[in-house]
C-alpha cells in the first residue's frame, strides 16, 4: 500500500498543542515587558519635561516679566495621571504643555515627609518643590512613576534643578 505525503491529524494536533503551550507561556512575559517599557518611557518623558520647564524659565524669564514656570501634577491628590507646564502672563495662566499618562501609569512624589504637588522653576536654576498644602520646601524631591510592580524613580535636586533618573 502506498503512503500519501502529508501529516496525520494526530501529528497536526500535537504541533498545535505545542504552539498553544508556547503562546500561553510567553504572553505574560510580553505583557510584563510592555508594562516595564511603558513605565520607563513615561518616566523618561516626565524627566525630560522637567528639564524642558527649566529651560523655558531660563530662556523666557525676561519675556514673562519675572514670572516663573511651573510643572504641576493633576488631579489634586495622588496618584497623579496628568501634569502641566505653565506660566502666567498678566495674571492669566498660559499652559505650555499638558501630558496625560497612558496605559494606567500613575506618578506620585514626596518632598521631605510631604506629598509633592508642583515645582516652581526660577532664574537661579532652582526647582522649588511645593507640597499639597502649597508650602515650598528647600529640599530635594522624589517622583515615583509606576504601574503595578514596575517602578521608576526620578530625583530632582532643589538647588541645581538637576534631574536624576534612578
Amino acid at each position: 500500500m502506498k503512503r500519501r505525503a502529508g501529516f496525520t491529524i494526530m501529528e497536526m494536533a500535537i504541533v498545535l498543542a505545542i504552539i498553544g503551550l508556547l503562546v500561553i507561556l510567553t504572553v505574560p512575559k510580553i505583557s510584563n515587558w510592555f508594562n516595564e517599557i511603558a513605565v520607563q518611557n513615561s518616566a523618561n518623558e516626565l524627566a525630560s519635561d522637567i528639564r524642558f520647564a527649566e529651560a523655558l524659565e531660563q530662556t523666557n524669564y525676561a519675556k514673562v516679566n519675572g514670572e516663573c514656570y511651573y510643572l504641576e501634577f493633576q488631579p489634586n491628590n495622588p496618584p497623579y495621571d496628568k501634569y502641566e507646564i505653565y506660566h502666567y502672563e498678566s495674571s492669566n495662566k498660559i499652559v505650555d504643555k499638558s501630558v496625560s499618562l497612558k496605559y494606567g501609569i500613575t506618578c506620585s512624589g514626596t518632598v521631605g515627609s510631604k506629598t509633592l504637588k508642583r515645582f516652581r522653576f526660577n532664574r537661579f536654576y532652582e526647582a522649588v518643590p511645593y507640597d499639597t498644602d502649597n508650602h515650598s520646601h528647600s529640599t530635594d524631591s522624589l517622583i515615583t512613576v509606576k504601574k503595578g510592580q514596575f517602578v521608576h524613580t526620578i530625583k530632582v535636586i532643589y538647588l541645581t534643578g538637576d534631574v536624576i533618573e534612578q
